[in-house]
Order: C-alpha cells, then sequence, then structure tokens
C-alpha cells in the first residue's frame, strides 16, 4: 500500500470511533472501533474471495466508506435513543 491508501485506512478506521467517543460516549467510541474492526475483516475476506482481483481496488475504498457512514450513523442513532447526544 502507498502513503495515501494508508492514510484513508487509517483515517476511515480509527476517525469514526473518534468521533463517536467524543461527541456521544467513550463506550460507544470503543464499541465502534471493535465493530469497524470486525466488518473490515469480514468485507475484506468476503470480498477477496468472490469479487475478480480487477475490481479489489475500488472494492477496498468503497468498503471502507461505507462501514464508516454505517458506523457513524448508527452510533449517532443509538446515542440519540439513549439520550447520550
Amino acid at each position: 500500500m502507498n502513503a495515501s491508501q494508508n492514510l484513508w485506512t487509517t483515517i476511515l478506521t480509527v476517525g469514526p470511533a473518534l468521533y463517536l467517543g467524543i461527541k456521544v460516549a467513550w463506550w460507544l467510541g470503543i464499541l465502534a472501533y471493535l465493530i469497524i474492526a470486525v466488518l473490515n475483516i469480514g468485507l475484506g475476506w468476503l470480498s477477496v474471495t468472490t469479487l475478480p482481483p480487477q475490481w479489489l481496488g475500488i472494492a477496498g475504498y468503497i468498503k471502507m466508506v461505507s462501514i464508516a457512514v454505517l458506523v457513524v450513523s448508527a452510533g449517532l442513532l443509538v446515542g440519540t435513543h439513549f439520550g447520550l447526544v
């Protein structure tokens, strides 16, 4: 991976967890990081086993963005539901 891919992966892996940990609750940030890690492993394995090799690059970028959006929106929904936001 080159430097821009490493930066992209780091920002989209740690960023949503930090955002939820600071904005909502610290334990939700830890939970978000664990969920991001599990989803990355699962969807990464699924994409490697099912997609053709020429699609893996773009699938990696789309996967990270979609996981980040899903985790942040779910975290804000949980925070709003329990009155943490």
